[in-house]
């Protein structure tokens, strides 16, 4: 419920009645010159209070004889859908740290050993060692330092709180980042192979649940490969992910009624 009174809203102009909905207006135009429908998947809207819906803008049929235009706004309110939703990413993501955390830990005590064996002999050769070979043993440390802090960086990108932020992002970096994570967890059976696009794939969407998405989708796959097999099934295989621009025809947005066609997209 909208909390507005059918008596108060007759005969008055929706963006006054509804003044969250003002940011939809280059979709009401969009919506008149197609003369198609409009639809905005879970947008977060104050209407009676923090809410989510699905949006759907319609087209009104013009009459000629009084050259009326307009639309119909259409909003189903899925907040109850959204908070289970988001009740199922939290599980995930428990899910895919749990996963995660012993190939991590394990790469991570890799780099302290490496850290306190080149620091023992740093300083039992202190006194022996050029100016130059010091430099080289703290160089060393330097750099496995930094590939913990990625570690680290990268633990605290995948549990971040559920706060979207959409922004351009490149999607060859997040797939890039994902992979890494990959190759530093997963089961030494599995062969990684990543095919990058041919330019630069700029997309606007929040980096973090796009990467979560992608890593949860390679965890299932590593499972399929590994775990879910029975013990006398061959363990491993290749897990492909690639980027390609592709042109959206007929019969692609047939099958994705929000595709528009003409429209090159990412296919990941």
């Amino acid at each position: 419920s909208s909390g507005i009174d059918a008596s108060d809203a007759i005969g008055k102009n929706l963006w006054e009645l509804l003044p969250a909905l003002k940011n939809y207006w280059e979709h009401f135009e969009r919506a008149i010159e197609t003369n198609s429908h409009v639809y905005i998947p879970r947008e977060a809207l104050n209407i009676a209070g923090e809410k989510y819906f699905n949006i759907t803008i319609f087209p009104l049929i013009k009459s000629i004889a009084a050259g009326d235009e307009g639309v119909v706004f259409m909003l189903d309110d899925v907040t109850e859908i959204e908070r289970k939703d988001e009740q199922v990413r939290h599980m995930q993501k428990a899910n895919m740290l749990g996963t995660l955390a012993g190939g991590l830990a394990h790469d991570f005590n890799n780099i302290l050993c490496g850290i306190l064996g080149t620091t023992d002999i740093l300083k039992m050769q202190v006194n022996k060692i050029s100016k130059e070979q010091v430099g080289e043993r703290l160089a060393d440390i330097t750099g496995l330092a930094k590939r913990a802090a990625d570690i680290v960086r990268r633990l605290f990108a995948i549990s971040r709180k559920d706060e979207v932020s959409m922004s351009p992002v490149d999607l060859d970096k997040i797939v890039k980042n994902v992979m890494k994570i990959c190759e530093d967890t997963f089961d030494k059976s599995i062969e990684l192979k990543y095919v990058s696009p041919e330019k630069t794939a700029i997309i606007k969407a929040d980096a973090v649940q796009i990467e979560q998405v992608l890593l949860n989708l390679c965890i299932n796959s590593c499972h399929a490969m590994t775990i879910m097999r029975d013990k006398h099934e061959k363990q491993g295989g290749e897990l492909a992910v690639s980027i390609s621009d592709i042109n959206a025809d007929r019969h692609f947005c047939s099958t994705h009624p929000e595709a528009e066609e003409g429209i090159n997209y990412w296919e990941l």
